[in-house]
């Protein structure tokens, strides 16, 4: 018996349907969880990893931010960032096939796919951000050179670009290890002077540790720092949206004060207080007050060498500057009261030593000088001697950190 094919027998509506879902393949889940293995629009034997926060239910008319993620050799997970992305209400996006092993081109063309599979997601228009380890950093500089008006920012790990660079007005975060022969330290540091002469807003970090992704709370970091200056300072967040990030900002540092978590509240405005943006805003000047009352409540509850190493923290160098009135006379009065104490007199010491070596190995970095490096390395073992318990210490004689 002759059986009439199923695009006969279709609606004409439900037959372009059918025509549509076999084209460019199943629209992605739009519930959240974690979805593993979804297959590509385009080619579907290219998967990619999908993460879909709460927020996506909760927040229904809401487009969100998302973070992409690759990986040297494939499949990179979700890094454990799974977390992260439930507290700050992100999608995640992983890549699984791009990978060291394929020509560039089809690196680009499975992002582009993974791309094209995923827009029908309820994605914030020009927050996206991107995130890879060694080759795969330099893939996500790629993405972004590509999109320059979606990708607003990348962290590399370990890696530098091989002279690949990110679109201006890109946030750029840069964590890789000292130990690192593989991608080594002077390659990164290349790309931070590019990045740097040209006044991109970035952030950096060496670690004590090879080539390895850096630890998750340095990622986490790092990820936090870019985040909260580009949903403030991104030229094409409309007002509304801008309003909107200080309204969220104002709520959580007021909770969070009232319920005395005051570490937490210095945590998440330090990154964003000295921004230009931040004071030309009421609810900026705000938070600037709420931030400084909680740093000083904060170091009023330490003992005085933890405090004095927050007050010569460089994350809160901006903050510090910016303070005016009875904040910044409380905290001039806790620093003045832990220079009296002798632990914190001793960290005064090793941190002074410390900076004339730290300037000393960048002149011979600059030079090319590995035999003065090696000379000025011996020089921060033996102040670990001499100083030992202090921040310094600590400083030039951690171990390589654990992932």
């Amino acid at each position: 018996m002759h059986r009439p094919s199923l695009r006969r027998i279709l609606p004409p509506f439900l037959g372009l349907m059918f025509a549509a879902a076999s084209v460019f393949g199943e629209a992605p889940p739009n519930t959240p969880g974690r979805y593993k293995r979804l297959p590509c629009a385009k080619d579907p034997a290219s998967t990619y990893d999908l993460f879909l926060p709460k927020a996506y239910a909760e927040k229904a008319d809401t487009p969100l931010p998302v973070l992409y993620l690759s990986a040297p050799h494939a499949n990179p997970g979700f890094m454990g960032l799974e977390s992260w992305a439930e507290t700050n209400g992100f999608i995640l996006i992983s890549i699984n096939d791009s990978k060291n092993e394929n020509p560039m081109e089809k690196n680009d063309a499975i992002q582009e796919d993974v791309l094209e599979s995923t827009r029908t997601l309820r994605q914030h228009h020009c927050l996206r951000f991107a995130m890879g380890f060694s080759g795969a950093a330099w893939m996500s500089v790629r993405l972004a050179k590509r999109h320059p008006d979606l990708i607003a920012g990348v962290i590399l790990l370990c890696h530098s670009g091989n002279g690949e660079y990110c679109p201006p007005r890109c946030f750029v975060g840069l964590l890789y290890g000292r130990k690192d022969t593989t991608h080594p330290p002077s390659a990164v540091e290349g790309a931070i002077n590019y990045y740097s002469s040209r006044r991109y807003p970035m952030a950096f970090k060496e670690l004590e540790t090879g080539h390895q992704p850096a630890p998750l709370e340095e990622r986490v970091i790092m990820l936090n720092r870019m985040y909260a200056y580009q949903r403030i300072m991104h030229p094409k967040l409309t007002d509304a949206e801008f309003k909107s990030a200080l309204t969220e900002l104002d709520r959580a540092s007021d909770g969070l004060a009232a319920a005395g978590e005051h570490a937490k509240v210095v945590e998440q405005l330090a990154p964003v207080i000295a921004l230009p943006k931040m004071a030309k805003d009421k609810a900026g000047t705000k938070m600037l007050a709420t931030c400084g009352a909680s740093f000083a409540a904060w170091l009023k509850g330490l003992p005085p060498k933890d405090a004095y190493r927050q007050l010569v923290n460089p994350d809160y160098a901006d903050l510090l500057r910016k303070m005016t009135g009875k904040p910044k006379s409380d905290l001039d009065k806790i620093r003045a009261d832990t220079q009296k104490d002798k632990g914190v007199l001793a960290e005064m010491a090793a941190d002074k030593e410390l900076k004339k070596l730290e300037e000393e190995m960048a002149r011979s970095k600059s030079r090319g000088d590995s035999r003065r490096q090696e000379q000025i390395r011996e020089k921060m073992s033996k102040l670990a001697d001499k100083y030992p318990g202090t921040g310094a210490a600590e400083k030039v004689s951690a171990p390589p950190a654990k992932i």
